[in-house]
């Protein structure tokens, strides 16, 4: 139940839904829409790291 949420998820309503306008069930192309929210959403973004990158704790991506 949605008593049971965890911290870190949210729950929202779509208002809208636009399926890309030549979608091919079949085949899967375009398989893409954009989601209108029924309300505002607050967005944490992450940087992500790129290879060679000397940030963090002694370490680097590979």
């Amino acid at each position: 139940s949605q008593s049971d949420l965890n911290p870190n998820e949210t729950y929202k309503t779509a208002r809208r839904i636009i399926k890309h306008p030549i979608y091919d069930i079949p085949k899967f192309n375009n398989d893409i829409a954009l989601v209108q929210l029924s309300s505002s959403l607050v967005v944490n973004l992450l940087e992500v790291q790129r290879a060679g990158s000397r940030d963090g704790a002694g370490y680097s991506l590979e």
